[in-house]
């Protein structure tokens, strides 16, 4: 019997019993697409983590968890940070070693980040808009492409913050912003967030205040948001209403990203500026292997588990198998009446258990690749 001719007994028996041959391929693919899948989405994880970090060589923040810091300066996800002063940001200029972008995370918008920096931030992660500018003044809002397709907004359209303390608006005040634009996708954690001046948030948190134009009798200072909420206006003919209570350089900041001209530069920088009283200096790529080294050891964690699982459907395999050749011993002992070599029953035999594996693997494969599809990205999990 031929390679050929028995792949098309074989096939013609297992569609023959299809139902039965279905349910076998699926109770092997399942102990193969969970690690192909947990495999696929650490692997994505670490090289996600790893791009970002060479990106930022520095992160300055509060004395605190490193950690935190660099998750919530890097991917972009408000954290419960001491805040540092904005004369930080000042203070790495000086040095003339290099660049620093200020990050303000305290804040959110239809529950979407909002991320107060400097016009710096875009050149450096390379974000260009697909529609519009980046911010250019206060109360100016740029949504990541994720953000604006979720939320269904564009330019020209208008987004007011969260309250972060609704029953005490001497602290915080939603403020409606205008969008100006839309960043073009990226696939990473700026396509979810909403851009705007360093300077809108420090209004958010009370530190930059309006005043009623006298000119325009009603003031038009506030508008009327979800819920009846009350908040303040930005709009354009008014900014030059507004002014800072009190020296900025105390401003609160989440973290400062600081970017070196070079590598000599990177570690005058980070002696330099760890001596600073309440400034934490971190290297995100560092951390990133800690964590990565975390996620490998879980991964071999569930790599000896699957192994064990590996082992017991083998051992279903064969009894499946010493079932299947008992129940069809009769079937069997007929091809071998009709002249067929036993050699010839164990090809067939062979052929049919080949079909149902690469039936398994196409199976596993796919359901891998589902789940892939279907879960969000982990470094948004941080």
């Amino acid at each position: 019997m031929t390679p050929r001719h028995a792949l098309a007994l074989a096939a013609r028996a297992l569609w023959h019993s299809r139902g039965r041959t279905l349910l076998t391929a699926l109770a092997l693919a399942l102990p193969l697409a969970l690690p192909w899948a947990v495999h696929r989405l650490s692997d994505g994880y670490v090289q996600g983590l790893a791009a970002r970090a060479e990106a930022t060589p520095l992160v300055l923040g509060a004395p605190g968890s490193q950690v935190d810091l660099t998750l919530a300066a890097l991917w972009l996800r408000p954290a419960p940070l001491a805040p540092l002063p904005a004369s930080v940001a000042d203070a790495v200029r000086a040095e003339g070693l290099g660049g620093a972008v200020p990050l303000h995370l305290r804040y959110s918008a239809r529950g979407r980040p909002l991320v107060g920096t400097r016009v710096d931030y875009f050149a450096r992660r390379g974000l260009q808009p697909a529609q519009g500018t980046h911010p250019l003044q206060l109360g100016d809002a740029v949504l990541g492409a994720e953000a604006a397709a979720a939320l269904g907004l564009g330019v020209g359209d208008r987004i007011i913050t969260d309250a972060a303390h609704p029953f005490d608006l001497a602290r915080s005040q939603p403020v409606r912003l205008r969008v100006v634009g839309v960043l073009a996708p990226t696939g990473g954690p700026d396509d979810g967030v909403i851009f705007t001046d360093v300077l809108t948030t420090w209004v958010v948190d009370g530190l930059i205040h309006g005043h009623r134009d006298p000119t325009r009798g009603d003031a038009g200072e506030v508008v009327l948001g979800p819920g009846d909420a009350v908040a303040l206006d930005l709009d354009p003919a008014r900014l030059g209403q507004f002014h800072p209570h009190g020296d900025l350089a105390d401003a609160p900041l989440t973290a400062v990203l600081v970017f070196p001209t070079d590598a000599k530069a990177k570690a005058l920088l980070a002696g330099r500026l760890g001596r600073l009283d309440g400034v934490r200096v971190v290297r995100p790529d560092q951390v990133v292997a800690q964590l990565a080294g975390l996620v490998l050891k879980l991964r071999r964690l569930l790599d000896a588990h699957q192994a064990l699982v590996a082992a017991s459907t083998a051992l279903f395999v064969a009894l499946v198998i010493g079932l299947g050749l008992r129940a069809r011993a009769a079937e069997l002992r007929a091809l071998v009446d009709v002249g067929a070599s036993r050699a010839a029953v164990v090809v067939l035999q062979a052929a049919e258990w080949g079909l149902i594996g690469a039936l398994a693997l196409a199976l596993a494969a796919a359901g891998a690749a589902l789940g892939v599809w279907l879960l969000p990205d982990p470094a948004r999990w941080t």
